[in-house]
């Protein structure tokens, strides 16, 4: 017998409580959301997490590193959303870091009120991150921004054929004056250079050279991709990042009376 259940804790309303049931594997989803369209994955550098972070009783220097971490992720992420817009292509979201929850009453050190449990670092649900109705109607000059949740790739619903190693590896090079295409005689993969910084128009001629590939990858997309050409479409695409980093929450009120802080949350932003 099927059961009901009361999802809690999560952000974004329903689209916060589908996409953690996304993650988890869980949501049914129709087949097509398995296995049709073209993708494009990233890297993600992710920041080293301090000696002896989990046994910190200092609840504000657990706060800054999270902050500083997450923020060094998401500049990364403005860059891999800004590559998924000019490839036309869904971006399978990077696992991202965190080394604080997420609450809406006090967290000292970065957990529920009296839990010792949770570890650091943790894989950050979406919600933690991204404000979800922004993220599921991400709009840039009237063309989409698509995207699935980390585990897609993961899913035993997911078509084998996006399992596969990425048909393209894309990576920029300081040291390269034009674009690189070599492709190994023996997988039939590419690897593809392209100087650092490259214009939006130049890196989408050089990805659809590829566009037949199911999967591209990209190592490091804060270098590859530089700008818009066309201001207007720099400016949708940055007021909608503006709109999609959410306020974490919460310190302790002791806290803030000893430290005399005001301001218990700290808006998290995504921006180059």
């Amino acid at each position: 017998k099927p059961y009901a259940v009361h999802f809690v804790w999560t952000y974004g309303n329903n689209f916060g409580k589908a996409h953690r049931m996304r993650e988890y594997m869980y949501f049914h989803d129709p087949p097509e959301y398995y296995n049709e369209g073209r993708y494009i994955t990233v890297d993600i550098t992710r920041p080293e997490t301090p000696r002896g972070f989990n046994g910190w009783n200092d609840t504000l220097a657990m706060v800054d590193f999270h902050m500083t971490a997450m923020q060094a992720q998401l500049k990364q992420m403005y860059y891999a959303f800004a590559m998924a817009y000019i490839s036309s292509r869904t971006l399978v979201l990077p696992r991202l870091v965190c080394h604080c929850i997420h609450n809406w009453f006090e967290s000292p050190q970065c957990r529920l009120p009296g839990e010792s449990l949770t570890k650091f670092p943790m894989t950050c649900p979406t919600d933690y991150v991204f404000d979800m109705p922004t993220l599921y109607s991400m709009l840039v000059n009237m063309r989409r921004i698509k995207f699935r949740e980390y585990s897609w790739l993961e899913n035993p619903r997911t078509a084998q054929k996006y399992k596969q190693p990425p048909g393209v590896v894309v990576r920029a090079d300081a040291n390269a004056t034009k674009p690189e295409h070599q492709q190994d005689k023996k997988s039939g993969r590419w690897q593809v250079v392209l100087p650092r910084k490259f214009r939006d128009f130049d890196i989408v001629s050089e990805l659809d050279k590829h566009r037949h590939e199911p999967v591209v990858h990209v190592h490091n997309p804060a270098e590859l991709f530089h700008k818009f050409t066309f201001p207007h479409i720099q400016q949708d695409f940055d007021e909608l990042m503006s709109k999609l980093g959410i306020r974490w929450c919460c310190l302790p009120v002791d806290l803030m009376k000893k430290l005399n802080i005001k301001e218990e949350g700290r808006w998290l932003k995504v921006a180059p």
